[in-house]
């Protein structure tokens, strides 16, 4: 009975803390679930398409060599399926990125009220802040905010996991790892330019030209297979990658981890 007990007054805490954030930020949890749909959705895309594209394939390759024929209706409805989750996945995650950001102008309106009112506090306790106060504090808020109008873009990655788990099982080793391995050294090298200070139009066109070798390159590769050559949805699912993967990591504000958490350790501290 006691343990019963436990679990309804933790199941209670739970629920009224989700009912607090529902009320404090509810375009944040709008956000989060919208995304996390969308992100769901997206990640069944890559195991659904290699298979009906080889199905159209043989359908087609079937009608042309007179060797019989193929129903039709359950490859349009399939395709339907698709086009109709495709669509749903890029209008959630759209509905994410614009709740995120309405969550993030009014996290950073709630977070400078409640440091004015701190710092009001300690300034009627006798203290003084330092020199160029505001202007930290500002920039560590922003941070924040930076970071919360970024969670659908994190969400996404997931999607990008699941890409690269489809890869390995459905596609050789070499076409499996060409999309992750050119995302990484795509963000290695736009970053080494940005360290060197190298003009814009350089860090566009570095990246740029890696994107485009390892595309046309890894489809040469697998197009020019003659044994064991992998099937046209597998091919289709590489380059699909390619084109996807490398921009998304791109995006991705992985730089701003440190100095969010920098932020949010500083801000927390004096609001204590």
């Amino acid at each position: 009975m006691n343990r019963f007990r436990s679990f309804l007054d933790q199941a209670l805490a739970v629920l009224k803390r989700a009912a607090s954030a529902v009320r404090k930020q509810p375009f944040g949890v709008l956000a989060a679930l919208t995304g996390l749909l969308a992100a769901v959705l997206a990640a069944l895309l890559p195991w659904q398409l290699p298979r009906l594209i080889d199905d159209i394939v043989l359908a087609a390759a079937r009608r042309i060599a007179a060797t019989g024929f193929t129903e039709s209706d359950p490859i349009r409805a399939e395709v339907l399926s698709l086009l109709i989750r495709t669509v749903a996945a890029m209008v959630l995650y759209l509905v994410s990125v614009w709740a995120a950001l309405r969550s993030a102008r009014k996290l950073r309106t709630n977070l400078r009220d409640a440091v004015q009112n701190k710092r009001k506090a300690h300034e009627s306790a006798g203290h003084t802040p330092p020199p160029d106060w505001d202007k930290d504090v500002n920039r560590d808020i922003d941070h924040l905010c930076a970071s919360v109008a970024a969670a659908p873009e994190w969400l996404m990655l997931l999607t990008g996991l699941v890409v690269c788990v489809a890869l390995f099982t459905r596609a050789p080793l070499l076409p499996a790892l060409t999309p992750p391995v050119v995302a990484l050294l795509a963000c290695c090298i736009r970053d080494a330019l940005r360290i060197r200070r190298a003009p814009r139009a350089m860090q566009t066109a570095a990246v740029t030209a890696l994107w485009a070798a390892g595309t046309l390159g890894i489809a040469a590769y697998m197009l020019l297979q003659t044994e064991n050559a992998p099937s046209l949805g597998t091919v289709t699912l590489v380059l699909l990658a390619m084109t996807l993967l490398v921009p998304a990591a791109l995006q991705l504000p992985y730089r701003n981890l440190r100095p969010t958490a920098e932020a949010l350790r500083r801000i927390r501290g004096f609001l204590r």
